[in-house]
């Protein structure tokens, strides 16, 4: 699989710049690998809750943690919990005693309160997934949470990065493994070790450079010429941007969701038997490994196939079928006179809005439309540069549309399909799937019979049809590393276990 996608990049790089990928020469590829460097955007900011820089974010995974953190299968593994209890809509949550910032101070209950009201805050980046919390309560060693709404995966969201009181006004300080340093004189960020975390002997370096760009192409600068030695990149993006010379690329399983909507004030469309013929006239596999590259994992359901909750017998039942989408349809009240595997071809034809801007969502619906076409329910793809596809989308002109969301980590579903939600644009409204979705909100992702049957109301409902949950690139250097682990939250997850080559 690796080696397919540096293929596939190497093939992108020859086709969209024009430029030649570099040959695997001694000076393309480092004689040692005691130096390692990473990027940052010192005017995005370095204040975890108010950032704008991806770049940034991604370093703060080497120095903050927080109170959970996913791991590979989108789990919550308690890192500075201790344990927590919930009861109705409160958590109660210990901090572990034996926890300490990079300065040597010890990680309190109040620094964590502290931290997760400035991320609930409005200007944070993490405020939409903190929307639902009340208040933040710390008294000792425990924190208490009061969420306004049920949430039994609350923990899923608090992988919040936690700064020490008052530190956000100069360079904030964390419990991770490394502290951001910065050199007034020569105006360098670097890294050091945090000789207070943990595990801290366990860690490939004892200092990490930081080279400041202020765009992508010093960006693409500082990798291709080996001060920066790890990137993430979104390769089906809608603007990727990729590097020549010799490198090797680690999938990293996301959480953004690329699905099929609905305009659900289209008559025919109303009627979920027609919506489960669609998502069954979809052969997502083909779709995920010709027009996304194979960057995708494919799924039925509105929650990652990583996820234990999950249900892969669930899934096949509105997964790629031709024979099974003929049925629905001709359940759905569509005819086929002739038995030839085709609708009779006396209907409306429907309009498919896609962002002109990204090649793999274009590809996509036409591979959708031209599979329903054939099968007599004609489809039309319109394509919309990005601003005319958003009017469009808001104003309901469409009849359906494919779109890519980043979904929360409790992969929660009320923006996407409750009544009047603001990524609801097809109007989807029923009290009875509202409903399922409060007890839904109140399931953990580990509960099975509860679970699975929430999930067999999404299919029989079919409000949206999922498609595939894509997956993003960690690229390092040929040679640099054995075994990286990088999450879709925290691209140095588990970074003292990466091995550097030799």
């Amino acid at each position: 699989m690796k080696k397919i996608l540096a293929l596939l990049l190497s093939l992108f790089i020859l086709c969209s710049c024009g430029t030649n990928v570099a040959e695997n020469t001694d000076e393309t590829v480092k004689s040692t690998n005691t130096e390692f460097g990473v990027s940052i955007v010192p005017e995005m900011g370095i204040n975890p809750f108010t950032v704008k820089s991806k770049e940034n974010l991604e370093l703060f995974g080497l120095i903050f943690e927080g109170l959970f953190e996913l791991d590979e299968k989108f789990e919550a593994v308690a890192v500075l919990a201790n344990q927590y209890s919930k009861k109705d809509n409160i958590y109660t949550i210990t901090i572990k005693g034996d926890r300490v910032f990079s300065d040597g101070t010890p990680l309190t209950a109040d620094d964590v309160a502290y931290s997760l009201n400035l991320a609930k805050s409005e200007e944070s980046y993490f405020a939409t997934r903190l929307t639902n919390i009340s208040s933040v309560v710390a008294m000792g060693n425990t924190l208490t949470i009061t969420l306004i709404n049920p949430n039994a995966k609350l923990p899923n969201l608090l992988d919040v990065p936690i700064i020490k009181k008052g530190s956000e006004a100069g360079i904030p300080i964390g419990t991770g493994p490394y502290r951001l340093l910065y050199n007034v004189d020569s105006k360098e960020y670097s890294l050091a070790k945090n000789t207070h975390w943990p595990n801290s002997s366990t860690l490939p370096y004892d200092s990490i450079k930081v080279l400041s760009v202020s765009g992508v192409d010093e960006l693409v600068w500082g990798f291709e010429s080996m001060n920066i030695d790890f990137i993430t990149l979104d390769p089906t993006g809608t603007n990727p941007y990729f590097f020549r010379g010799d490198y090797h690329s680690t999938d990293i399983a996301s959480t953004s969701l690329v699905h099929l909507g609905f305009n659900h004030n289209v008559r025919t469309l109303q009627n979920p038997s027609v919506r489960r013929a669609i998502s069954c006239a979809i052969d997502r596999k083909s779709a995920t490994e010709q027009d996304f590259a194979l960057m995708g994992h494919p799924a039925t359901l509105p929650i990652h196939p990583l996820c234990r909750a999950y249900n892969e017998e669930i899934a096949a039942e509105n997964d790629y079928s031709k024979e099974n989408s003929l049925a629905f349809f001709i359940n759905g009240g569509f005819k086929d006179t002739n038995n030839d595997g085709k609708l009779d071809n006396s209907y409306r034809s429907y309009t498919l809005l896609v962002n002109s801007e990204n090649k793999s969502r274009v590809a996509l619906a036409r591979r959708i439309a031209e599979t329903l076409t054939n099968m007599g329910f004609v489809v039309n793809v319109r394509e919309e540069k990005w601003e005319s596809y958003k009017r469009s989308l808001a104003n309901g002109d469409f009849d359906m549309y494919i779109t890519e969301i980043n979904m929360r980590a409790d992969f929660n579903l009320d923006s996407i399909i409750r009544s009047g939600s603001y990524l609801n644009y097809g109007g989807y409204s029923s009290a009875d799937t509202n409903s399922q979705l409060l007890s839904y909100n109140n399931l953990k992702l580990t509960e099975g019979d509860e679970m699975d049957s929430f999930l067999r109301h999404l299919n029989e409902t079919c409000p949206i049809v999922p498609i595939l949950f894509k997956k993003h690139a960690a690229v390092t250097h040929k040679g640099f590393f054995d075994g990286i682990t990088p999450t879709t939250h925290n691209s140095y997850y588990k970074f003292n276990s990466w091995k550097v080559v030799e």
